[in-house]
């Protein structure tokens, strides 16, 4: 099927009202910290008569309202996990707090790839002797079935961007084994090099974390099961050879294909992760 174009931003879309279509710039000396000398300025429409008026400190956090597709998820991982790390020595961030930080953000890149125009390369295949995608996986059996549900969440993803509505839950999909092997590839590439970064980010996040519980004299105990999760893949030397980029999601034991496609019938149910998507995907 064609490439269907993602919804513009709100913020974006607003930015594009206001200046006729054509790039917003921002002049020198542009604002004011003054909230009352901007709500002065204002007309009786909303808008601010003149730029030199805006209130600077709510256009800054206007980042904030982002949806997460429009994001390059490096920076947005680099900014979550510092906001973090910026809590008091007493409430630093758990374990748990960290796998489910990377298993939103990684899910959240699945998602991006899918629905970016252009975001798959399924020309690039591996060699037909470079088994260490399938060494990963339990069995042939269970690669198949990754492979399947992802190709039956691209089009649910496809059908929600071009209906703009949720009543299409389940959309049955065709796909030979070369083109779902094409598709699970490319999209495995396309997180990979996120995935990899994210890595990195835990380890000098939770590097930090132990450094200032050191320093603050709390008590060290990192024995429960997320801890020895984490610890696990942040010690595997290997991980970061990995060409398989649902190896990282599978190793932080995220949502893989098949358990978003097996949500999907309770998808307005706030707790799945086809819920998540849908949110995403309609932001």
């Amino acid at each position: 099927p064609a490439h269907v174009e993602p919804p513009v931003p709100y913020a974006i879309k607003q930015v594009e009202l206001k200046t006729n279509g054509s790039p917003a710039e921002i002049p020198s000396q542009w604002g004011t910290l003054d909230p009352f000398v901007s709500l002065e300025s204002m007309n009786g429409d909303g808008t601010n008569r003149d730029i030199s008026q805006l209130f600077r400190p709510g256009v800054a956090s206007s980042f904030l309202y982002m949806p997460l597709l429009a994001w390059d998820l490096n920076t947005l991982a680099g900014a979550i996990l510092s906001t973090m790390l910026a809590s008091n020595a007493d409430q630093l961030p758990t374990a748990t707090d960290f796998l489910q930080v990377a298993r939103i953000l990684l899910f959240g890149r699945v998602v991006q790839a899918i629905v970016t125009p252009n975001g798959l390369d399924t020309s690039v295949m591996l060699d037909d002797d470079d088994d260490e995608v399938l060494e990963f996986w339990l069995d042939e059996e269970e690669l198949q079935k990754e492979k399947k549900a992802l190709t039956t969440i691209v089009l649910h993803c496809r059908k929600v961007l071009s209906a703009r509505s949720l009543e299409i839950q389940t959309v049955d999909m065709k796909c030979d084994d070369n083109e779902a092997d094409a598709l699970f590839e490319a999209v495995g590439g396309a997180i990979l090099p996120f995935a990899r970064s994210l890595i990195l980010l835990l380890r000098a996040a939770t590097s930090v974390v132990r450094l200032r519980e050191k320093k603050s004299g709390l008590a060290d105990d990192h024995s429960s099961q997320d801890d020895k999760l984490l610890d696990s893949l942040l010690g595997n030397a290997e991980i970061m050879t990995s060409e398989d980029g649902f190896r990282f999601l599978k190793e932080l034991g995220g949502p893989l294909p098949s358990h978003v496609s097996d949500d999907t019938e309770t998808s307005l149910d706030g707790s799945s992760w086809t819920s998540l998507m849908n949110r995403w995907l309609l932001s």
